[in-house]
């Protein structure tokens, strides 16, 4: 028997992307090896182009930012603005994840998004005050069983 883990073959399109999108690319790679060597072969090629034109894409890319204003094609200028737009958005969304990760902003995100809540109840005799189990903050429980309960308009 193999050691090696058996990845069941995709029976239609929607599956061989579910593949590729839930495996890691490396695990992908060694999948569409497998399971299409043509495609194995296609993405080889890609690699090995990208590799031969290395330096000229990367003059290119310096170039473009260096004079956002630089035509080469039609194709390449709109690729390249929609590639900028992208990363910017990731860059942002990334800055965004960071400050509110160490706490930034946390209690103003956290006002703004749901405001300030009023415990109007709290002066009532059949509501109980405990601390919660998940922060500083107190619950108010309320007795359900009692009459007020049922008598609340």
């Amino acid at each position: 028997m193999e050691n090696e883990e058996t990845i069941p073959t995709p029976a239609n399109e929607i599956d061989q992307l579910t593949m590729a999108l839930l495996m890691n690319k490396q695990t992908y790679n060694k999948y569409i090896s497998k399971q299409d060597p043509e495609k194995a072969k296609m993405i080889q090629e890609q690699q090995n182009e990208m590799d031969t034109y290395r330096e000229k894409i990367l003059t290119i890319t310096k170039n473009k930012l260096d004079n956002p204003h630089l035509q080469i094609t039609n194709d390449v200028d709109e690729v390249f603005d929609a590639y900028t737009k992208v990363l910017i958005r990731h860059f942002k969304q990334k800055e965004m994840e960071n400050a509110t990760q160490y706490g930034n902003n946390e209690k103003e995100e956290e006002e703004s998004m749901f405001g300030k809540i009023d415990d109007q109840n709290t002066n009532e005799t059949n509501n109980q005050l405990t601390s919660s189990y998940w922060g500083k903050h107190k619950v108010l429980k309320q007795d359900y069983l009692s009459k007020d309960f049922f008598n609340k308009k």
